[in-house]
C-alpha cells in the first residue's frame, strides 16, 4: 500500500496477462460517477513525443495501474482479451467516462503515436473554468487547483531535468509514487467541479473539450507555448478553432 492522502494499491502492468486483467476491471467498473482517472508520462508528450507510462486510477477499487507502454509498445493499446476488448476500445468508448486534467497533449500523443481517438473524456482543467463566474485569461494548472480547491500538495521527486527517468526499468520507487500521486487527487477535483457546473456551463465545457480533441488531432498541433495556458472564453463568442492552437 502507498502511504499518503489516500491509501491505494499499485500494480505495474508490463505483461499481456496483466493488461487483460486491467481491461476486465475497467469494463466492470461503474460509469456514474466516473471510475477511471488517467494521466500519461513520457518524453515530449504530444504529437511527436512518446508515451512511457499510462496511469489508470480505478477509484472504486482504490487501485492504480501503471501500464508500461515503454515495455509493451503498441500492444498496450491493441492486445485483446478473450472477449475482443482492448485498451484502445475502452479509451474510444464514449459511454465509459474517463477523467483527465489538461487532455490536449495526452490526446495528441495517443492519436498521433497510437491512432487512439479518445472519447467520453471529462477534462478537469476545462471544468474548473466552467465553475468560474468569469473565465479569466488563464487556465489553472493542476498544482494550483489542488492547493486552492483541496488545500493539499503533490509529492514531487527530483527528475534530474530529464523525462527519460520514466523509461528506467525497473521503475524507481520515487517515480512509481510520482505517477500514483499524479492521479490520486483527480477524483476529489471531479467531485468539487462537477456539481458546480450549471446545465449551460456543462454544455459549454463539453463543447470546449471536443474542440480540444480536434486541435490535438491536427497535424499542425503545437502542444507547448504560451497559447496553451490561455483559458477558453466559455461565456463569450469565440472562433471555433483558434489559430494559436494549430
Amino acid at each position: 500500500m502507498l502511504s499518503g492522502l489516500v491509501q491505494v494499491s499499485v500494480s505495474i502492468i508490463d505483461s499481456h496477462d496483466g493488461l487483460c486483467e486491467v481491461i476486465d476491471a475497467l469494463m466492470n467498473s461503474p460509469v456514474t460517477p466516473p471510475s477511471i482517472y488517467i494521466d500519461l508520462e513520457g518524453i515530449n508528450l504530444g504529437r511527436d513525443g512518446r508515451i512511457s507510462i499510462i496511469q489508470l486510477f480505478l477509484y472504486p477499487q482504490h487501485h492504480v495501474h501503471l501500464i508500461d507502454v515503454h515495455t509493451l509498445g503498441a500492444t498496450a493499446f491493441n492486445h485483446a482479451t478473450n472477449t475482443g476488448t482492448t485498451l484502445r476500445s475502452i479509451l474510444e468508448l464514449f459511454m465509459m467516462p474517463k477523467v483527465f486534467f489538461d487532455v490536449p497533449n495526452d490526446s495528441a500523443a495517443m492519436f498521433h503515436q497510437h491512432q487512439a481517438e479518445l472519447a467520453g473524456v471529462h477534462d478537469l482543467q476545462v471544468m474548473e473554468v466552467g465553475t468560474r463566474a468569469h473565465p479569466g485569461k488563464y487556465l489553472a494548472g493542476l498544482g494550483k487547483c489542488i492547493s486552492r480547491d483541496i488545500e493539499k500538495t503533490l509529492f514531487s521527486p527530483q527528475h534530474g531535468g530529464s523525462f527519460e527517468v520514466f523509461e528506467l526499468r525497473p521503475l524507481p520507487e520515487a517515480i512509481v509514487q510520482y505517477c500514483v500521486q499524479d492521479v490520486l487527487l483527480l477524483p476529489k477535483l471531479w467531485h468539487i467541479y462537477n456539481p458546480a457546473l450549471t446545465p449551460a456551463s456543462r454544455e459549454k465545457v463539453e463543447a470546449e473539450v471536443k474542440n480540444r480533441f480536434r486541435h490535438s488531432q491536427s497535424p499542425r498541433f503545437i502542444g507547448k507555448g504560451s497559447h496553451m495556458v490561455l483559458a477558453p472564453q466559455l461565456w463569450e463568442t469565440a472562433p471555433e478553432c483558434p489559430s494559436s492552437w494549430l
